[in-house]
């Protein structure tokens, strides 16, 4: 309900009645404005016609109470802290038109226009903006005024999301009065006399208007105003530290700058006028402005990446960041690293010839005992980055008992301050990231870290909690990088602290908890078994929303007596405080450890199912949204509990149907993309693994699912919904108008967040580019909605035909789109499972794929989806694929040339294998195409490339796609792969010495003996006999046994 505002005269607050003598009736308070007056009308016309729209009853009559109130208080006597209540009114009024009032509803408003409505609303903040000192003094009409201020700027960033369409119909006439507001929020908002929260709402009326209408920045020049505004406000000199958390003008400067940046199209408009700004003020004796200039680049390498990737701005940026960090003054050099990270994060690989400048320069900084602790914390920012590459492995591990060395020497300080626990924590972090590229070459120093890290994880006292959660992270990360032998003699402790971890009040100590007993599930397999009688307590206190974890953080029961006396005083301590997202993040970490326990365990987790299972599926529907994508996940893990076979057992047709049931509702009724998207590709794959006899255990369940799947190819499940439409979720929220607020933010992120990612006409962004210009997750909904299509091709085979005719469709329109790249698999895995039935629609497809692949531009997870789709449906297709052998030829072996080409030298592990599955998937197409075309296509050039493919390196489902092909060249065109002979028996040699050779050892046992009896016998036995002993003795002896 809407919170009344009397009209009449009263105290209290500001604007009480001082001065006024007993029994005296002289009214108090000022008369409205003319201007206040004008947009009081103006604001009870837009309530009556907002009311009006709608036919919630009880809406309706807070609409017309609050239009009655306005309509009063233009004649009322306003005090100040009743101007403020009317404000407050005002506000919340917003967000509720926001909330439950489409769009479309006010556009034919005539009394009063939109453009008379804001233009009133500007008029009254110009007004009170306008009568506000100019020094910095905290009188009690400032304070009133700029309180009144920051509400009607966060009631003007709710008109904007609410008259987003209609700006767009009355474009001409809101032109005016948005530069007008940009102009006035931007002089307000960088004054550093002004309150903190004015100035910030003030800017997020900027943020908005630039995210939602971004060609009125380019249209009315308004754009270099904004830049040096920005530019004014990260050279503030008041701000005395770079703490990204902290309220600062550079903060704001940034962040808003960052908006225009990732908003404005092309993006070379913005890049160019920060970079020039940059130079002339990174050339400035004014440290403040050089530290600005540094700041406001590192918005660019992720706004605007193509534009800094240009290498004479890229060299130019790293000298900068260089000159800056040999800097003596703190904020310069503090800047400078925050500039580094970002450098180092998004311009991978093309910064990598900059590593060898910024490394010693980091490491300079840490070990320098004069540096302080501002700029030793920057310092590991981008130290974290580096150490995360795989490719600076070999210059990063070294660095690990500098990093030890420097923990030991801040934990040894007598009294430690927030600022060092942090300085640790950075570190610490550091050490995480090598351990995790570095695998068993940390082995070095495994026992100084764990001797480290284990005195880290006894840490007690609450400023060193985090440290003491970070530590225990890090052995997770540690246990992983030195596999099972080597982590296994300090288990025992590592279970032990994790366990007296659970015990504290801390919930970020317990989700690190959960997360390294994850790990060590992994790593140990069913090992890890003996401690989970122990620990499974801990799992399930967070496992119930509704009963919060602070009040069950002994897990077992059966937990010694005095164990519970000892941690007492500390839960009561806890329950007082109580922390709502740490609790989230636990209880998502737990879920995530339960899976883990899982994925190690595999079948022997079965004793455990039900007590771990149990309270999950129960309370599945109440989560929050991020520990529902947890659970989406967990679900999708019970295929390793349970074998695939022609008879579901029970237990697993139990499990699986409730997983069912809990996947599809999360799938219609979740608004979170992510979470749709998880549940898909759950659901895909429980139903890939169990197959028709889960889906059709209960015939209504299959038909469900697939019902549910053409509305989500239609795009006609909650999470497409546009957000202007949402229901308002709660009354209460909208009283205190904070949660009102807070789900406005949500949406312009969320606005934000769009990338039309796959439209080549950047303008799109300014007039949209139709339907398929999705946001980044929904595309993920896309994605993952075309999994589950192959998989329920998979699970009926042929007699999935008539569905997929229903849908075929609206796939094609997908496709064309490219708003779902990455589930272009599915096309192949409906060739696989449906055969012949699926001839019919080969023909449509090729053109598709190939003109996507055309465009691929560097996408390798495009190119690997692509290219996996050409080979089956060339494999699978039939004569519907022969006209389109040759053209698939030549894109296929244009693609795998410019992937052979690849330097990956400084690419990181996850890089390196996007871009190895890609090229395996390339070979094994061109192997899945020789083996249905040979006869017409070039094999000349078709063998070698497809051999300098081989081996396989990262996607090793193609293996017998590719080597059965090896056999078939063989046999088939021995003549032509004379000349390569040695190449192909050195690639048998390396797939028989790896973990592939059980799998594939018949087909390369055969093609192996077919070349030692060809005509160049002679020469390939001289071969073998070259190779080393051990080499050349494995070899012969799998040669020798029986395939």
């Amino acid at each position: 309900m809407f919170r009344r505002v009397a009209a009449g005269g009263g105290g209290g607050g500001r604007g009480g009645r001082g001065g006024v003598k007993k029994g005296a009736k002289k009214p108090t308070g000022t008369l409205p404005s003319e201007k206040l007056k004008t947009f009081l009308d103006n604001a009870e016309k837009y309530a009556v016609a907002a009311g009006a729209a709608i036919e919630d009853e009880d809406a309706l009559g807070e609409f017309q109470e609050i239009a009655s109130q306005f309509s009063t208080l233009r004649e009322a006597r306003l005090s100040q802290q009743r101007r403020q209540e009317l404000f407050e009114e005002f506000e919340v009024f917003m967000f509720s038109v926001v909330s439950r009032v489409h769009n479309e509803i006010l556009t034919e408003m005539e009394a009063p226009s939109l453009d008379e409505f804001f233009g009133s609303l500007l008029d009254v903040i110009e007004e009170i903006a306008g009568e506000l000192p100019e020094d910095e003094s905290e009188s009690t009409s400032q304070i009133a005024a700029e309180s009144e201020l920051t509400l009607l700027y966060k009631a003007v960033v709710a008109f904007l999301m609410v008259s987003i369409e209609q700006r767009r119909e009355l474009r001409q006439q809101f032109s005016a009065l948005s530069v007008r507001v940009v102009k006035h929020t931007l002089a307000l908002g960088t004054n550093s006399s002004r309150q903190p929260d004015v100035r910030e709402a003030a800017l997020n009326v900027v943020g908005s208007l630039v995210s939602t209408d971004p060609s009125l920045f380019t249209e009315n020049d308004l754009l270099n105003t904004c830049i040096d505004s920005f530019f004014t406000l990260c050279a503030d000199p008041n701000d005395d530290a770079l703490d990204p958390n902290a309220f600062s003008s550079q903060n704001l400067g940034t962040l808003h700058l960052d908006a225009v940046a990732g908003s404005v199209k092309p993006t070379e408009l913005v890049a160019s006028a920060v970079f020039e700004k940059a130079k002339q003020w990174y050339g400035s004796a004014n440290k403040f402005e050089r530290k600005a200039a540094l700041v406001s680049l590192a918005v660019l390498p992720e706004a605007c990446t193509e534009y800094v990737l240009q290498k004479e701005r890229l060299d130019t940026i790293a000298d900068w960041i260089s000159k800056a960090c040999d800097e003596s003054d703190e904020l310069v050099k503090s800047a400078g690293y925050i500039c580094m990270a970002e450098v180092v994060q998004h311009l991978q690989p093309a910064c990598a010839t900059h590593h060898k400048a910024f490394l010693p320069r980091i490491m300079k900084a840490l070990e320098n005992t004069d540096e302080c602790l501002l700029v030793k914390t920057k310092a590991t920012i981008p130290l974290t980055q580096l150490c995360s590459l795989i490719s600076t492995v070999n210059e990063t591990i070294p660095l690990v008992p500098t990093l030890l060395k420097q923990i030991k020497e801040m934990r040894a300080k007598m009294f430690k301050l927030k600022e060092d626990c942090e300085y640790i924590e950075s570190l610490t972090v550091c050490v995480r990231a090598i351990a995790g590229c570095a695998g068993d070459k940390f082995l070095t120093y495994l026992k100084d870290s764990m001797e480290l890290f284990l005195a880290m994880m006894k840490e007690t006292d609450e400023i060193s909690h985090i440290v003491r959660a970070t530590a225990t992270a890090c052995v997770g990360e540690i246990a992983r990088a030195v596999g099972k032998e080597n982590i296994q003699p300090y288990v025992d402790d590592i279970v032990r602290d994790i366990i007296a971890g659970m015990k504290l009040p801390d919930p970020d100590i317990k989700a690190a908890g959960h997360s390294t007993f994850g790990d060590l599930a992994i790593v140990l397999g069913n090992d890890i078994s003996p401690f989970l009688d122990s620990y499974v307590g801990f799992l399930l206190a967070p496992l119930d929303p509704n009963s919060s974890s602070k009040k069950k953080s002994r897990g077992d029961e059966d937990d010694d007596e005095e164990d519970e006396d000892e941690d007492e005083d500390e839960d009561e301590d806890y329950e007082d405080e109580g922390d709502p997202e740490g609790e989230v993040e636990e209880r998502r970490l737990a879920i995530e450890c339960v899976k883990s326990l899982v994925e190690g365990m595999k079948e022997n987790f079965s004793p455990f199912q039900n007590r771990l299972f149990d309270p999950i599926l129960q309370h599945a529907a109440d989560y929050e949204d991020e520990v529902k994508a947890e659970v989406a996940s967990l679900l999708a893990s019970i295929v390793h509990i349970y074998p695939a076979s022609a008879e579901i057992q029970p237990q697993a047709k139990e499990i699986g149907q409730a997983a069912l049931q809990i996947l599809t509702s999360y799938i219609t009724s979740c608004p979170e993309p992510a979470v749709v998207e998880e549940a898909n590709l759950a659901l895909s794959e429980i139903i890939k693994h169990f197959g028709a006899p889960l889906l059709f255990a209960d015939r209504s369940t299959g038909e469900q699912v697939v019902d549910i799947l053409g509305r989500m190819l239609n795009k006609e499940i909650m999470c497409f919904q546009n957000v202007d439409e949402e229901d308002e979720e709660d009354d209460d929220e909208d009283e205190e108008g904070e949660e009102g607020e807070e789900d406005i933010n949500k949406k312009l992120k969320a606005k934000e967040k769009t990338k039309h990612s796959h439209c080549e006409d950047e303008s799109c962004a300014k007039e949209g580019c139709g339907d398929e210009c999705e946001n980044e997750e929904l595309e993920g909904v896309i994605a993952s909605s075309l999994e589950l299509l192959g998989a329920l091709a998979k699970a009926r085979g042929a007699a999935f035909e008539p569905t997929l005719a229903t849908l075929f469709p609206r796939v094609v329109e997908i496709v064309k789109s490219g708003s779902a790249d990455y589930g272009f698999g599915c096309l192949a895995e409906l060739a696989e499972s449906m055969g012949a039935a699926y001839a019919p629609y080969v023909e449509q497809l090729f053109p598709l794929l190939l003109a996507r692949l055309e465009k691929w531009n560097e996408n390798f997870a495009l190119a690997h989806n692509v290219a996996f789709t050409l080979g089956v449906l060339c494999l699978k297709g039939g004569a519907a694929s022969k006209p389109f052998h040759k053209q698939t030829y030549d894109a296929l072996a244009s693609l795998l040339k410019t992937l052979l080409a690849v330097d990956m030298s400084e690419f990181n592990s996850e890089q390196i294998t996007v871009v190895e599955r890609a090229r395996d998937n390339a070979t094994s197409a061109l192997g899945k195409l020789f083996m249905v075309a040979a006869d017409s296509l070039p094999v000349s050039e078709l063998i070698p490339l497809f051999l300098k493919g081989l081996p396989l390196k990262a996607d090793f489902e193609e293996a017998n796609c590719a080597y059965s092909a090896c056999v078939k060249m063989i046999n088939t065109h021995p003549a032509v792969l004379e000349p390569h002979m040695v190449q192909m028996l050195e690639i048998f040699r390396e797939v028989l010495a790896s973990s592939l050779a059980d799998k594939l050892k018949g087909f390369v046992v055969t093609g192996a003996n077919s070349l030692l009896s060809s005509g160049k016998a002679a020469e390939l036995r001289a071969v073998v006999d070259s190779w080393p002993a051990e080499q050349r003795e494995a070899f012969n002896k799998s040669l020798s046994e029986k395939s």
